[in-house]
This record gives structure tokens, sequence and C-alpha cells, in this order.
């Protein structure tokens, strides 16, 4: 199920996350562990089911949305994660959590089965990481974005000084950018390709757009990626590749916006 939740009310920035080790037995459910995952200074508790982690859709609302900066759908678009009903023990759990371990901090009110949901905690952040980096870009887009952001995600190359930027993500320590940039400047064997994941797409959705380009252009639903240093090769050692940000219109980006983002 699409989280349509997470476009109204989650969230807005991560800045450093760290995961605290302790896992606690609940004594409402002797085979799900529950443990802490802090995300700027805010403890936040998951759930284990089986291998996956997750948290519960209203205590991140009511712990993290009030300092959310709410963007257009335009945005929310770029992503999709899903979210699930909590069964009888995993309710039982977050009640455990909320009024044994943290005198009520969540709320008042009972977590229900079937009624409150969940969703993985990896979606979680990945979300929430994307939010600050959109706030970041939604305030403060430079030329020069790359040393004021995480490095670690996404940027341009402009390549030889043109007006040519091709939008990349970073894995590994790597650039890499979408096949389709470069098809007809080189050509690379289809073993160097990889696939973008879920979040890297996301971010090239994003990148796309605040180029210019209409949603319709850009529903990328996978996409081929290369090794920048392995396009370098096909093109003139005089050529260049610089790290720098098209400027362009963010408006876009803001509730109830319906102009389009033009490069500048």
């Amino acid at each position: 199920m699409d989280n349509e939740l997470s476009r109204h009310v989650v969230l807005d920035a991560v800045s450093k996350t760290q995961t605290l080790p302790e896992l606690q037995e609940p004594s409402c459910s002797p085979v799900v562990k529950f443990g802490w995952h802090t995300i700027d200074l805010q403890p936040l508790p998951y759930i284990i089911v089986g291998d996956l982690k997750y948290v519960s859709v209203r205590i991140i609302n009511h712990r993290l949305c009030n300092n959310i900066k709410k963007f257009s759908p335009e945005v929310y678009q770029c992503f999709q994660v899903n979210y699930d009903p909590l069964n009888k023990w995993e309710a039982c759990l977050f009640n455990e959590i909320n009024f044994q371990h943290c005198d009520g901090q969540f709320g008042k009110l009972l977590f229900i089965e079937g009624r409150d949901t969940k969703m993985l905690l990896e979606d979680f952040v990945h979300m929430y990481e994307f939010l600050k980096f959109c706030v970041r870009i939604m305030f403060a887009l430079n030329n020069n974005m790359h040393n004021d952001i995480n490095e670690d995600s996404c940027g341009f190359l402009q390549i030889d000084g043109t007006n040519k930027f091709v939008p990349f993500v970073v894995r590994n320590g790597e650039k890499y950018s979408p096949m389709f940039c470069f098809e007809r400047t080189c050509w690379q064997p289809k073993d160097k390709f990889v696939k973008a994941t879920k979040w890297e797409l996301t971010y090239l959705r994003f990148l796309f757009r605040l180029q210019g380009l209409e949603k319709k252009d850009i529903q990328l639903n996978s996409c081929d990626l290369v090794n920048i240093v392995d396009v370098r090769q096909y093109f003139d050692h005089q050529e260049s590749f610089v790290l720098k940000w098209p400027v362009a219109d963010c408006t876009w980006m803001s509730v109830g916006s319906q102009m389009n983002g033009n490069v500048k």
C-alpha cells in the first residue's frame, strides 16, 4: 500500500543517525524484540519482526512531525514507501514501549491492532534524509551545493564548461550516472551497468525535476547506471568534468505551487 501518509505528515530532516545497540525483550510477546534508533538526538523505538526493523507511523508523527517542512506533492512523488497495519503482538509491544518504558511520551491513546500502522525503519531513515536534503536545496540552492551538502548522496557534473549538467548518485564512494545521459556520446559494455536502487532512483527523479523536466519525462521505475570513471575514458582527456549544480527555480517545491522549475 502506498504510504500517502508520508506525503503529508512524515518528515523533515535527519542529520547524523546512529543506532543504539541494546535490544529488550517485551513482556507481552516472547518472540518480538525492540530497540532504539537515534535521529537528530531523538530516540525512536523500533520493533524487530523476523529480520526486519519497523517503526510506528504514529510515533514518528508524534515525535518528529512538529518541525516538518511540507513540500508540494511533486517532491513526495519522488519516492514511495509502504506501511502495514500492526498485528496484535506488535500493538501490544508498542503499548508496552510507550507506557512502561517511556511514561506515555508518545501519547495517551493505546496502539490498536489493525488501526495503527508500521513502516520499515530503513525506509524511514532514507525518507527522512531525503527530505532534509530537499530542505537544503529549497532554501540554499547554488552552483557550489556540493560544498554544502553530503557528497555521499548525489550531485551534478558540468561537462566541459557547457550547459550540459549530468546528475549522479554516489555508491560506495563512486559517482554513477544514468547510462541514457551518455548514449549519444559513448558506448559501454553491459557488464559494467549496475541497477539503481530504490533510493538512488528517488534522488535521480528529484535531480531531473530540478533541471526542469516535467513529471511525465522522469517516471524512472528502473535505471541502468554507469560509473563516471568508466565514462570518462570516452571523452577527450582535455574535456572537463566539474562538480557544479545548475541554479534553478525551486518554487515548484513549495506547498500550493503550480510553477515549473526552469534551469537558469
